[in-house]
């Protein structure tokens, strides 16, 4: 099933809706892609467990504040997220003559601008290893148990982005020289990243076990339908994975899977690898970017720069 197809899938008496959000907000140029679909499916089920109402009343006061209510184990960010959502679809409702509430952007949570990424101990990685890599085998999702051992690995011993990760094709991954070929990126540049010699010969052992094809080119991640995994149900996996391997925050929340990049990065740094050096291998356009996220992470900021 092609990713075109799979983002339309939308059922209930308020899909209409969901179907025209969609073309509104690509018909505007942005790219609405599938993260903003979960967030439409999200809704959606939220309106399964709702009673039934006019479609021009789905969203009234009650149920938008029901839906934007803090979430346990859930950051400000997502909270924060979900608030803009509704407040978007909301005017589009309005706008298609619905009657929705629009939540007041004044009442939006305060997410942290001196925000400060969670970086893993050695002994937290240890432990998140040992429970992905003891996971049951499952006959409904045969290579379940082989898919997150190695996202793990790959997240963590490269610093990909999530979506970078899971878009990844066979032939991006070069076993014969160690390096990964990243073309699906954030800013849509190309670059390679080498693997360390553990990490290599882990993903020969995963290729082993995946037992594809030899003319295989497709996803390397692959899900049960052949289609690559998605980013939410990952999200959703690798916090049941922390909490498991007991990691948490202060506030007894877990970290985040982009945490795991900022840990990769926390690497580089300890090996003694300086800031341009560090954002190359994170894909960052500009180095400043790097420096703002990381600067904390170098004790001599004079070397850092050399």
């Amino acid at each position: 099933m092609k990713d075109k197809e799979k983002v339309y899938l939308f059922h209930g008496p308020y899909q209409d809706y969901f179907y025209k959000y969609v073309e509104y907000k690509r018909g505007t140029g942005r790219k609405y892609g599938l993260a903003s679909i979960f967030m439409l499916q999200e809704l959606e089920r939220f309106f399964d467990r709702q009673p039934l109402v006019p479609v021009a009343e789905m969203l009234s006061k009650a149920s938008v504040e029901e839906f934007v209510a803090k979430r346990p184990e859930e950051s400000l960010k997502t909270q924060y997220m979900r608030m803009n959502f509704i407040h978007d679809f909301a005017i589009f409702v309005n706008e298609c003559g619905g009657a929705a509430y629009v939540y007041p952007a004044e009442k939006y949570v305060k997410v942290r601008s001196d925000f400060c990424p969670y970086i893993f101990t050695h002994e937290e990685i240890r432990r998140l290893f040992e429970v992905v890599d003891h996971l049951p085998y499952r006959g409904r999702y045969p290579k379940f148990h082989l898919i997150y051992p190695m996202l793990l690995r790959i997240l963590y011993g490269c610093g990909l982005r999530l979506n970078e990760a899971l878009l990844l094709k066979t032939g991006d991954v070069d076993t014969t020289q160690g390096v990964l070929y990243l073309s699906n990126t954030k800013n849509g540049s190309q670059r390679c990243v080498p693997m360390s010699v553990s990490l290599w010969k882990y993903v020969d052992y995963y290729l082993e076990q995946m037992a594809y094809p030899p003319d295989y080119n497709g996803y390397f991640f692959t899900s049960p339908d052949g289609n690559h995994y998605n980013s939410t149900p990952v999200y959703v996996m690798m916090k049941k994975y922390m909490k498991a391997a007991h990691i948490s925050r202060e506030d007894g929340t877990p970290p985040r899977v982009h945490d795991l990049r900022h840990s990769h990065a926390s690497l580089l740094i300890e090996m003694g690898f300086n800031i341009l050096m560090v954002s190359q291998r994170l894909g960052h356009e500009k180095v400043e970017t790097t420096w703002q996220t990381y600067a904390h992470l170098y004790p001599d900021k004079e070397k850092m720069l050399a």
